[in-house]
């Protein structure tokens, strides 16, 4: 009876922690989550219709601290401007590098870049110093005003992609580096950071989700855990 108990309680023990959710269904932020910065004139962060819209680096950062392993997930959206272009940062502080980028893994969301650069996804270390330097792209179809799913798992080691629902690995970039334990979201600066070709572009995100992923170990001991229980009952049997 007790290994029978054990084995109803063990898939909920098993499943994924939820450490942080938000649909931004409100009309405003939940300051218990979320720290905002919109460092230029014409930078604004405002919750309504049901998302997230951040304009001209207009930033969201959390307020809790992630360790690895951990699992992202939610969906994005790029409007309003061809150029437009988006990150998520993890691994990161609450600080400002650069034309208010953050420091730590960006993965970024792009339409088009200034250049002949089109439709592309990206993972790379932000602010990182040369021995620490690492990204891998992908060039796919990315189009404006529509809703793309996405999973980030920062395992740690590495940080990998799940993209528009696939079940297997868009990217995956090998990288230890970190500045921090905090998640970010910005687009790309517009005319006031001196990049007109990109002004008014708007990043927006929904219903994100942060899961804690147990650990192998803890896996093991568990279903060691298990064994032992199941040896015990035989016995007593």
């Amino acid at each position: 009876m007790k290994l029978f108990a054990l084995s109803l309680f063990l898939p909920a023990f098993l499943s994924a922690q939820v450490l942080l959710t938000d649909n931004f269904n409100d009309s405003s932020i939940d300051s218990g989550k979320w720290t905002t910065q919109t460092p230029y004139g014409d930078s604004s962060i405002i919750e309504g219709s049901g998302y997230l819209q951040v304009q001209n680096r207009g930033r969201l950062t959390s307020v809790l601290d992630f360790t690895s392993p951990y699992i992202i997930s939610g969906s994005i959206q790029l409007s309003n401007n061809q150029f437009s272009n988006a990150k998520i940062v993890i691994r990161s502080d609450d600080g400002s590098i650069g034309a208010a980028e953050m420091g730590g893994i960006a993965i970024q969301f792009q339409v088009r870049e200034d250049g002949a650069v089109q439709n592309q996804l990206s993972i790379f270390t932000n602010g990182a110093p040369i021995e620490s330097t690492a990204s891998v792209s992908l060039n796919t179809t990315l189009n404006l005003d529509t809703w793309y799913s996405f999973e980030i798992r920062d395992l740690g080691s590495s940080v990998e992609l799940y993209w528009n629902g696939s079940s297997t690995s868009t990217l995956i970039l090998n990288s230890t580096y970190s500045v921090g334990s905090k998640i970010g979201f910005y687009n790309r600066e517009g005319s006031a950071a001196g990049s007109g070709i990109s002004a008014n572009g708007m990043a927006r995100l929904d219903s994100v989700t942060v899961t804690a992923v147990p650990e192998p170990a803890t896996y093991a001991a568990i279903f060691g855990f298990m064994a032992l229980g199941f040896v015990i009952f035989k016995r007593r049997k």
